[in-house]
């Protein structure tokens, strides 16, 4: 686990994409910490963390709360949770040590399958995430399953700039709002490095 220079945990042999990706997805909504997780068929692995995770590290491995949840319905999640709350008692949250102030997760989908799910808690100031924020969010959401895929935790194929520049053209015409939200969020990992 390396630090960033504001003393936060980011895990240092993870994907970098991933890393990235989350760090950006974090800072684009105000979130005190996230994680990136890898569904498997009994829970989910953490592929990578950033921020104030307690003693939540890369590879750990939980079942049930939220990141389960997402993972089985495919829909987005999002609350402030209460103590007692199943969704954040059980599963990867609950390896925080803390009930988190907010709490978003949200699908990673590759080729029709949820392979995995990118949550982010505890929003700036206190408050809840917005529909805002689930929708910029879910635009890094979009671009982390095609990253999943590709840091071979699911399935070796990958898609090649072709492909990928085809399903942005395909993107842009089906849902021009979601295809501007996945632009930005490419344009912001490409100059991330």
């Amino acid at each position: 686990m390396a630090e960033t220079k504001s003393g936060e945990h980011v895990s240092a042999h993870d994907d970098q994409t991933l890393r990235i990706l989350l760090e950006r997805a974090r800072a684009a909504v105000g979130a005190g910490a996230g994680w990136i997780v890898a569904t498997q068929p009994d829970g989910a692995r953490v592929i990578v963390v950033a921020g104030d995770t307690g003693g939540l590290e890369a590879g750990a491995f939980a079942q049930g709360g939220s990141a389960s949840y997402v993972a089985s319905s495919g829909q987005p999640l999002a609350l402030a949770p209460r103590s007692g709350d199943p969704f954040v008692e059980q599963g990867v949250s609950a390896m925080l040590g803390r009930t988190p102030s907010s709490l978003m997760s949200l699908p990673c989908v590759y080729s029709d399958d949820v392979v995995g799910a990118i949550e982010l808690v505890d929003k700036d100031g206190g408050g809840r995430f917005s529909l805002d924020d689930l929708e910029i969010a879910g635009a890094f959401a979009d671009i982390a399953g095609p990253a999943l895929a590709a840091a071979d935790l699911h399935i070796a194929e990958v898609t090649s700039p072709e492909q990928f520049a085809a399903e942005l053209r395909r993107l842009e015409l089906d849902d021009p709002v979601r295809y501007r939200l996945v632009a930005w969020a490419v344009a912001a990992l490409l100059a991330g490095g």
